[in-house]
């Protein structure tokens, strides 16, 4: 397991795009980090990943994106934006 696996890589996001919407920093590319379908969904090579993807992807625990992430929706002192946290909400 590299060591970016146990860091938080959520600020390289744009996540004020809103839901789908969300885009990488450096390229402006949509943020979209796997490919494939049910069974066969794999991370897409190179991309960097949200903590939540991360957990998605069994590379940190759930423990670890508690202790880890910098941006989880709604928990108090969130990097993540509160009007995007909203618009999951409804």
């Amino acid at each position: 397991m590299s060591n970016c696996s146990k860091t938080c890589e959520c600020g390289l996001i744009d996540w004020s795009g809103g839901p789908g919407k969300y885009k990488y920093i450096s390229t402006g590319a949509i943020y979209d980090p796997f490919i494939g379908y049910e069974e066969t969904v794999r991370v897409r090579p190179g991309v960097k990943l949200g903590c939540q993807e991360k957990v998605n992807a069994n590379l940190m625990s759930l423990q670890e994106y508690n202790t880890i992430c910098q941006y989880i929706p709604g928990v108090p002192g969130s990097k993540f934006p509160e009007e995007v946290y909203n618009q999951l909400l409804s």
